[in-house]
């Protein structure tokens, strides 16, 4: 089962795409990010293997268990972007979707306007300002986000009843995977 040290690995991965000369580039760092952030939310969902459930276990134990170990794909993720943007002021790496469950993943502005663009769109987006550098990826409905996020929409979600069911589609581009580089 993958970890959060697993998934920072798989960051750190990703960075090493970056050209030598990348450091005087911070729109081509914020392009290479936000692929990172893809990277990793794919490479965790490939590892993502649910313990079988226990058939004695209550529902709410197996729950508890699910979510104290962190075998959920997109919580995983999160919290190694979380970690990292907490690390250090220069990048800030983001899930950003229309209500995320996550607070760490609620957009800036020019975030929003880039998860808007790229919802519309399915493209990636790049938007600079004199500050700094962003870019954002499409984010497509995997089959294991059908769990928690798929129909009936409204309906509690399976592991987390207090959040609800967003009703996404398979392959669906729900959300954009940002990149922000300071300048």
């Amino acid at each position: 089962m993958i970890n959060i040290k697993q998934a920072l690995f798989a960051l750190m991965l990703s960075l090493a795409m970056l050209p030598a000369d990348a450091t005087a580039n911070p729109e081509e760092i914020a392009a290479v990010l936000s692929q990172a952030v893809i990277n990793v939310r794919s490479s965790v969902a490939k590892n993502f293997t649910e313990p079988n459930k226990i058939w004695w276990l209550p529902d709410a134990v197996y729950r508890y268990i699910l979510a104290r170990n962190g075998v959920l794909p997109a919580a995983i993720a999160g919290d190694a972007f979380h970690t990292l943007n907490k690390s250090q002021e220069v990048v800030t790496l983001k899930m950003v979707v229309a209500a995320p469950r996550n607070e760490a993943n609620k957009p800036d502005p020019i975030e929003q306007q880039i998860f808007e663009q790229v919802v519309r769109s399915g493209t990636p987006v790049a938007i600079s300002t004199p500050d700094a550098s962003y870019h954002g990826r499409p984010i497509k409905v995997a089959e294991w986000c059908l769990r928690c996020h798929g129909e009936p929409k409204g309906e509690p979600d399976p592991i987390f009843p207090k959040y609800k069911r967003e009703g996404w589609k398979l392959k669906e581009v729900i959300g954009a995977a940002t990149a922000r580089v300071k300048r």
